[in-house]
């Protein structure tokens, strides 16, 4: 659930890396950050409209990325990197959907992605991850509720 008038950001394939890994600099935080990230796949849609698809338009890996940025990262408890739990200075980058706010209701938002050198030996993808958010936009006033 989410107040009108606020925008969504949405990670579609992103990459990130910490010192926790063995980085010392900020350039080998901004390297590893974006090393995997060109062989990213990608679609995504709003309400059943598709809004971006590297298969259909290669230009959405140009239109929708993030270039390498410093960032803090947080770790929570038995994170999947299995590291301490904290926050670290690291690197991040990827591939973002921005949506603009949407009007008062229900909406879904899905997306899917492959990664990793995943296509087998016909062309197709041996593993697409994907997501779908159920959104309910409410006034402020509403949100409790």
């Amino acid at each position: 659930v989410i107040p009108v008038g606020k925008a969504i950001r949405v990670q579609i394939v992103g990459s990130n890396c910490s010192p926790t890994e063995g980085y010392k600099t900020d350039q080998e935080l901004l390297g590893c950050a974006a090393w995997i990230l060109n062989e990213a796949r990608f679609s995504a849609s709003v309400d059943g409209i598709e809004v971006m698809n590297t298969n259909k338009n290669p230009n959405d890996r140009d239109n929708y990325y993030v270039q390498p940025f410093i960032t803090n990262i947080t770790y929570g408890k038995n994170n999947y990197y299995d590291d301490p739990e904290g926050i670290v200075r690291g690197a991040e980058a990827g591939y973002f959907l921005f949506v603009k706010p949407l009007q008062l209701g229900s909406h879904i938002i899905k997306y899917q992605e492959s990664v990793i050198n995943t296509l087998d030996s016909t062309g197709n993808d041996k593993r697409i991850n994907g997501l779908e958010y159920h959104i309910t936009v409410k006034n402020e006033s509403k949100l409790g509720s």
